[in-house]
């Protein structure tokens, strides 16, 4: 049985902030919606800290995708995104953003 698109998409450019990225992430995870209703895109946008080989290594229910590419700021970062999206709708969350857990529902 084929798997359905996720409903909505949550796009985060992130440039060198891995600390607060791991809390980013942890929230978007914890979100009052329905788990294969979304998904997150996080585009690593030429971080030096670490950023991609935890990306690479995230273990997160196959919600988490994510890209890098070298250092053109946030909104090619976010055009990333958008063509990477599979969702019908569009969130994007900034790398110091932490989500409350009713952010998707409400939304």
């Amino acid at each position: 049985m084929p798997t359905r698109a996720p409903q909505v998409s949550v796009v985060v450019p992130t440039f060198n902030r891995l600390d607060r990225l791991k809390h980013v992430i942890f929230a978007l995870e914890q979100q009052q919606f329905p788990r294969d209703a979304y998904e997150i895109i996080v585009i690593s946008d030429g971080s030096s800290d670490g950023t991609d080989d935890y990306l690479e290594q995230l273990q997160s229910d196959k919600i988490v995708r994510s890209f890098s590419q070298a250092n053109r700021g946030p909104a090619a970062a976010r055009n990333v995104g958008i063509k990477r999206a599979t969702g019908e709708f569009v969130v994007f969350i900034d790398d110091d953003v932490v989500a409350e857990p009713t952010l998707l529902a409400e939304h």
